[in-house]
């Protein structure tokens, strides 16, 4: 018979990936603002709502991890797919379907460091001022 296995700290975990657990930051005015999982990551609301252009490789990767996040926080499949309605390229049926494939797949929440290798100077921008710091 084995021991018990150990319990990881998520705070301490490398392998919890993007931010899941509520964490209080302060913020420019000193007061203190929780973010909590239930709700899309810094970076990704930023460049939603810089209405960032989506494309290329990178820009596929972001989508990718917003509709996974999506997924988790609990957005239908109809709110997730709105939520990319400012990219030029935007079609309400491609898109939900593209949200519907995706969330069929068995992907993971991304970590930080997945979203800057994956998605590159798309996002490194944002991780400067990102309230959970992880950079």
């Amino acid at each position: 018979m084995g021991g018990l296995p150990e319990i990881v700290d998520p705070k301490k975990s490398e392998l919890v990936g993007m931010p899941r657990i509520k964490t209080e930051r302060p913020s420019r005015g000193g007061a203190r603002r929780t973010y909590s999982s239930k709700e899309l990551d810094y970076c990704m609301k930023r460049a939603l709502e810089d209405k960032l252009r989506l494309n290329g490789s990178e820009g596929h990767n972001l989508r990718v991890a917003i509709v996974v996040k999506a997924q988790s926080i609990g957005m239908t499949e109809e709110e997730t797919a709105q939520l990319f309605q400012n990219q030029e390229d935007y079609d309400r049926n491609i898109t939900f379907g593209k949200v519907v494939e995706i969330r069929g797949y068995d992907y993971q929440l991304w970590s930080c460091e997945a979203l800057r290798d994956k998605c590159g100077k798309m996002i490194t921008n944002y991780c400067r001022t990102c309230p959970m710091n992880h950079f």
